[in-house]
């Protein structure tokens, strides 16, 4: 399998090759457990721990004041780490995907590690909070639920290169050897020291891509933007051609103030989109092919220990996946959580447990809460549930698990004889054979009159008239809801369009559960549970709840 495929894999393609790969490797290393073969477990799990390890480091240098940290908070359209023109101290800031906003705090030789919020960084990671590092910090990881960093990506912010701590510089030189592309920031204002362009020189013969972004771009006009764009490719690369080295002229002020603000004339103008259509498809074609080629090369060596039938089996799933990955962007997109361009359609979507379900639960607790009491102190409710035959089968043992044995004594003796009575009229009716299906089907509890039930439905179709009222035409309005609630979404709107977009957005829904799904079953394989976002520890339950609705009360 070819690393420099022409056709790039989106992200959605990325992850599906990741997943399919391990359910490979995955039946390998059971076997190797039905079979004690100790060696294949054990080759089969640190294959499995590589795949759920899959970190890619895209390390932002420069000298302080150039507006690194701008730069990463336009890239991910947050306003969250530390500005200034104050240097940073010699500590690695890591940001990383995390269902909650927090900082993990790690330690030089220490496994130990300490959590502080977000709101604290600066206290940590800067010259003034931790002079020279002081407190011996190893990594500041910051986490953010940053679509960008959703799917592996770790973005780096280094320590400023020349700064008057010899050790900002020397840390972030320490740290170039993890690293998998780097975004060299200078500006406008100040284009090189000779520090930048030493430094410049050493990285560029060691990792695989380096991204130019001269920043500032707000402080010249068009054609003196040109002009600096050309006399720095001049200087950097000294006339020679670099195919691992592009240049990108912005403004990450701006590009941050237009994404806040939701300004998207704004945000074109000030070049950050171009830069980002270029990373992200680096990100996701040369890291994907390298990365995937080199656990396919590993899975192949992994089969030979497997028998003939089982063997055969699993290299054709094998040569399926290297064909998809081959075939880049030319395979079918359907079903795969992309849209018809073949971009990544998924990447906005948020889940979360069902807003109808929980409003069901809700109303259904409050509606047993006083039932159950008025059905064993009320002779009128007593006769209103008589006439009803009672609760439905699911709604009666929902009852009993709130009323007391002495609550469900005194309101259903009354009920019970009501229905034996019923029985023996329905006996003299087959005795004088005047008994119908119809009359048989009358003695007993059923939804169709069940309370709770009315409640229920009640509930939902309030709920669903709302949601509906607040949507309008923008399907992104709508909250989190489980499939059969989009259903009936769907079915009570008149607009053809929005139902269309309704169903587009619980399908990419539906896609995140599984990846998360799938995301949790791999890290556990590969027995890197520490990496298991919050989001992931719970995909089980929750993926079952976006198909089927919550457990209903």
């Amino acid at each position: 399998m070819s690393s420099q495929a022409s056709n790039a894999l989106s992200v959605a393609d990325y992850e599906r090759c990741k997943f399919d790969l391990a359910g490979v490797i995955r039946t390998a290393v059971n076997y190797g457990s039905a079979n004690k073969n100790e060696g294949l477990q054990r080759d089969g799990q640190a294959l499995l721990a590589k795949l759920a390890s899959d970190r890619f480091n895209l390390a932002v240098v420069g000298k302080f004041s150039r507006g690194k940290s701008t730069l990463m908070n336009a890239l991910l359209g947050m306003d969250r780490l530390p500005t200034g023109i104050v240097p940073v101290t010699s500590v690695i800031t890591s940001l990383a995907y995390g269902t909650n906003e927090r900082v993990v705090l790690r330690y030089e030789g220490s496994a130990l590690y300490k959590e502080v919020g977000l709101a604290d960084l600066a206290m940590y990671v800067t010259e003034q909070g931790n002079p020279g590092n002081q407190m011996r910090i190893m990594e500041a990881e910051v986490q953010l639920p940053a679509d960008l960093l959703r799917r592996g990506f770790y973005f780096v912010d280094t320590p400023g290169l020349g700064s008057m701590i010899a050790l900002n510089t020397e840390t972030t030189r320490e740290f170039l050897p993890e690293c998998d592309a780097i975004i060299f920031v200078t500006s406008f204002d100040s284009l090189f020291s000779a520090d930048e362009a030493g430094f410049f020189a050493d990285t560029k013969s060691f990792v695989r891509q380096v991204f130019v972004v001269i920043n500032k771009r707000d402080l010249v006009s068009a054609e003196g933007s040109a002009e600096v764009l050309r006399v720095a490719k001049q200087q950097l690369l000294e006339g020679a051609e670099a195919s691992n080295v592009e240049f990108f002229a912005l403004s990450a002020r701006e590009a941050l103030a237009a994404k806040l603000a939701g300004d998207a004339e704004k945000l074109a103008a000030s070049g950050l989109p171009e830069f980002e259509s270029f990373l992200l498809d680096f990100l996701t074609s040369r890291k994907s092919h390298e990365f995937l080629d080199s656990i396919d090369r590993r899975a192949v060596a992994l089969l030979a220990a497997l028998p003939g039938a089982l063997h055969q089996e699993l290299e054709e799933r094998l040569a399926e996946i290297r064909a998809r990955i081959d075939g880049g962007a030319e395979r079918s997109a359907a079903g795969h959580g992309e849209s018809a361009d073949g971009k990544d359609s998924v990447r906005h979507v948020r889940i979360g447990a069902c807003v109808v379900c929980g409003h069901v639960l809700d109303k259904t607790f409050q509606f047993f809460s006083q039932y159950q009491y008025d059905l064993s102190t009320s002779r009128s409710t007593q006769e209103k549930h008589i006439a009803r035959h009672g609760f439905c089968s699911r709604h009666t043992w929902q009852y009993e698990s709130i009323a007391s044995p002495q609550g469900v004594s005194t309101a259903y003796p009354s009920l019970l004889e009501s229905v034996s009575q019923e029985l023996r009229t329905l006996a003299d009716d087959f005795k004088q054979g005047n008994c119908t299906e119809e009359k048989a089907a009358k003695v007993g509890a059923g939804c169709a009159n069940c309370p709770a039930c009315e409640v229920i439905r009640k509930a939902e179709e309030g709920l669903v008239g709302r949601i509906l009222s607040a949507i309008g035409t923008d399907e992104q309005q709508c909250p989190s809801v489980c499939l059969p609630h989009i259903l009936m979404l769907v079915r009570r709107t008149e607009k053809n369009e929005l139902a269309q977009k309704l169903l587009r957005l619980e399908a990419d829904r539906l896609f995140v559960a599984a990846e998360n799904m799938q995301r949790f079953a791999l890290k556990h394989d590969g027995l890197r549970r520490d990496l298991t976002s919050d989001e992931e520890w719970h995909a089980a339950k929750l993926g079952l709840a976006m198909l089927v609705g919550s457990k209903r009360p």
